[in-house]
């Protein structure tokens, strides 16, 4: 394989020991030339920082940035490209294994004229440890042909050009700030899905406890109907994110829509009604290993809070300074 050239990786990570060693590993397997690697640490409290220290010197031009203070992911990618020079710009999250291949067909598509270029991604879901595979999802996005899509998640690559004229991402989004700023790319540039595999993703499950309180209390959903909210005018867009990335959450809000509109219209026969289609979808999942608590929030508690968040986000924002780790 040619060695790839004159790529700014960029990549976040907090608390993410376990999957930088993979990531970075798999960065420190490939052939760079003229490639720069931006580890960007959001305030991590285990080893990610000395992990990511430990690769300076194995790979070439890397160097290692921490955010200190507020922080999100939104916050941490700014951080990154304000120190990104290279022509070509790959986010990735820090949990990711990357596969060179994916690197190297995206950057002929990206020298071919797309201005942005995702692809599949295999998923193993761990226990909290990591000592446990949970799942193992083939593609999470599901990306079956090569063709334009309009939204994607936090890992992708894009032309200088695409990234300088759409700005930084948007820093009071706890969540959905990868949606938010792609469905931003894609108003104005070509943006392409292809059949190669980016990598492994190494996360804790979905529908861990921990992660799922967190998603509850610090009210994620909220952001994901912002997003809609700011990305009207790319209505194409939006429909095709509602119908091919988050149809779970567009049907269950058909549902709950439906059920409102049934109960006050036929009253205890349309609640009855209601909790009889939640019944069945719950059972659906459960017969498809999804835990009935978590595709009940995913299904119709995400759905509203979405609704609210098109008229309201909290703005948590504090300061927070970003350092280079140079020692």
């Amino acid at each position: 394989m040619k060695p790839i050239e004159n790529v700014s990786f960029i990549l976040i990570a907090r608390n993410e020991q376990f999957g930088v060693a993979k990531c970075l590993g798999s960065l420190a397997a490939m052939s760079l030339r003229n490639c720069e690697v931006i580890c960007v640490d959001s305030g991590s409290t285990d080893e990610t920082v000395g992990v990511m220290c430990r690769f300076r010197g194995v790979i070439d031009n890397l160097r290692v940035v921490t955010v200190k203070g507020y922080s999100n992911a939104a916050v941490a990618r700014n951080a990154g490209m304000r120190h990104a020079h290279r022509d070509y710009i790959f986010f990735v999250d820090g949990d990711v294994e990357i596969n060179p291949g994916f690197v190297a067909s995206g950057l002929q598509r990206l020298q071919a004229g797309a201005d942005v270029v995702t692809g599949r991604l295999r998923e193993l879901q761990y226990s909290r440890d990591f000592n446990t595979v949970l799942k193992d999802i083939p593609d999470r996005f599901n990306i079956r042909n090569e063709g334009r899509i309009y939204a994607s998640g936090g890992c992708f690559m894009a032309t200088r050009k695409a990234v300088e004229r759409t700005g930084l991402f948007d820093e009071r989004l706890e969540k959905s700030q990868d949606y938010d700023y792609t469905l931003r790319l894609s108003r104005r540039f070509v943006m392409l899905a292809i059949t190669e595999s980016m990598g492994t993703h190494h996360t804790v499950g979905y529908d861990d406890a921990q992660r799922f309180a967190t998603q509850l209390r610090r009210l994620h959903a909220l952001f994901f109907g912002a997003v809609i909210r700011r990305n009207l005018l790319n209505a194409s867009g939006i429909l095709w994110l509602l119908a091919c990335k988050e149809r779970g959450i567009a049907i269950g809000g058909l549902f709950l829509a439906s059920g409102i509109a049934a109960t006050a219209v036929y009253g205890l026969y349309g609640a009855f009604a209601f909790g009889a289609l939640v019944a069945v979808d719950l059972l659906l999942g459960l017969r498809r290993g999804s835990p009935a608590l978590y595709r009940l929030y995913l299904h119709y508690l995400f759905p509203l809070l979405s609704f609210a968040g098109s008229f309201y986000i909290p703005d948590r924002r504090r300061p927070f300074t970003v350092g280079e780790v140079r020692v």
